[in-house]
């Protein structure tokens, strides 16, 4: 696990850990100090599937459920779609 420093205000970068796989023994205790210690953690070449990502959460003490009722992902709960475009592809106009 290699951990650097993302900024003078704050947070660290973390590379060398595979979240979509379990971990070692112990691991998981050492992330959470992490995040608990930096305040923000950045984990970097991940490949999930959103499971995988709610999955990871738990890691952290898990996930809150709070979709709000007009962005819901339609595949996983726990996961909240922020996007500028609709579920088509289609670009969402400003809202005045």
């Amino acid at each position: 696990m290699k951990i650097t420093k993302l900024s003078d205000l704050g947070g660290i970068g973390i590379e060398g850990v595979d979240l979509s796989r379990p971990r070692a023994p112990g691991v998981d205790k050492e992330l959470f100090d992490l995040f608990n210690e930096h305040g923000l953690v950045v984990f970097h070449g991940q490949d999930m599937t959103k499971q995988q990502l709610v999955d990871a959460g738990a890691s952290f003490g898990g996930t809150m459920l709070q979709t709000p009722a007009d962005a819901p992902d339609p595949d996983v709960q726990g996961i909240i779609v922020v996007s500028t475009r609709g579920t088509k592809g289609d670009v969402i106009p400003e809202d005045p």
